[in-house]
């Protein structure tokens, strides 16, 4: 299957390694720089300063893999052009532009992927059925995260708000996709009430979140953008036990961590095995690549996500920086 990349940063290039790996065709790459990186000029593929599909060699996917402010533009450009896309999270950086990715997509009749890898994570997918056979009463999530300060990016585009949108949304975006994934409460009438303990959005460093879903259940998400490695700690609660998961690393990409599982419930503790030795987001990178191609060859009745659950995590995130900002909590209901 031949894929257009769209991006030769550091996580494009994970990109490239993930298709390589799962036996896809990088059929050309198309970055910002007048010639190829050094990792792109070593796979020998063909390099393009421009994003002209009317002049570009015909692919399946076009893999979308560049600053934010770019993703909904570049996606809506391939989905007209009759392309497939898989774009990275956030599929925008404001409600305009994914609105008019989705309206692109329903008008295409093509696949449209975001780049929540974290749902194909032995951990995360562990965790998720523990929660829906032992504890599927939950009363409470909790997910925090400690990490190293953001890499800055080619010509320091996660710094620049115009780039980047928010922090937000390169980060807590994913975990606050993965709370309510792992609650089976995606697309559920939320109130969230956020604080911004250190720097002010756009460029929050620190975050502290607490969701209350109308279905039921409390959420909360902490992180730090100012520590050392890359630290997840997970806990939830309910009236039958409570649950505990946690992931370490030296970075977010390591190919090494560490990680577990406990259960704790009735008098006593046990560990839950988690079914594969690779969880990490390299690794599920390369999960959510095999994921795309088997939907466009029509392996796979539907994705790991629809547009509207990433367009839902943009609307809940954007009520983040709403209510941190404004001190008062925001309702976010689902559209009728």
């Amino acid at each position: 299957m031949r894929f257009g990349l769209v991006g030769q940063g550091s996580w494009g290039m994970q990109h490239g390694r993930a298709i390589q790996a799962e036996g896809g065709e990088i059929a050309w790459v198309v970055g910002a720089s007048p010639g190829p990186s050094p990792s792109v000029a070593a796979w020998g593929v063909p390099y393009y300063d421009q994003f002209d599909l009317a002049r570009l060699p015909t692919v399946d996917i076009v893999d979308v893999v560049v600053p934010n402010h770019l993703h909904a533009a570049y996606a809506v450009m391939a989905l007209r052009h009759g392309r497939h896309v898989l774009v990275e999270k956030p599929m925008a950086t404001s409600m305009e532009d994914a609105n008019a990715l989705l309206a692109a997509w329903r008008a295409s009749g093509r696949m449209l992927a975001v780049g929540y890898e974290m749902r194909f994570s032995p951990l995360w997918t562990t965790v998720r059925e523990l929660i829906r056979t032992r504890l599927p009463t939950w009363q409470w999530l909790d997910l925090s995260l400690e990490r190293h300060p953001f890499r800055s990016g080619k010509r320091q585009w996660r710094q620049d708000p115009a780039q980047v949108g928010n922090w937000i949304i390169e980060e807590a975006v994913h975990h606050l996709d993965l709370l309510g994934w792992l609650g089976e409460r995606e697309q559920s009438a939320v109130s969230v009430d956020a604080l911004f303990p250190g720097n002010p959005p756009p460029l929050a460093d620190l975050l502290a979140v607490r969701m209350h879903y109308a279905e039921g259940g409390l959420a909360t998400y902490r992180s730090s953008l100012n520590a050392e490695g890359h630290h997840l700690l997970f806990a939830a609660y309910g009236p039958a036990g409570s649950i505990r998961a946690q992931w370490h690393g030296v970075t977010d990409r390591t190919e090494h961590p560490q990680f577990s599982v406990t259960w704790s419930g009735q008098g006593s503790t046990e560990s839950v095995p988690v079914p594969s030795p690779q969880a990490g987001e390299v690794f599920e990178l390369r999960r959510e690549i095999r994921a795309v191609m088997a939907a466009v060859a029509g392996h796979a009745d539907k994705l790991w996500m629809t547009p509207e659950d990433a367009l839902w995590n943009l609307r809940v995130s954007d009520a983040v920086t709403r209510s941190g900002i404004r001190r008062q909590p925001v309702t976010v209901v689902p559209a009728r």
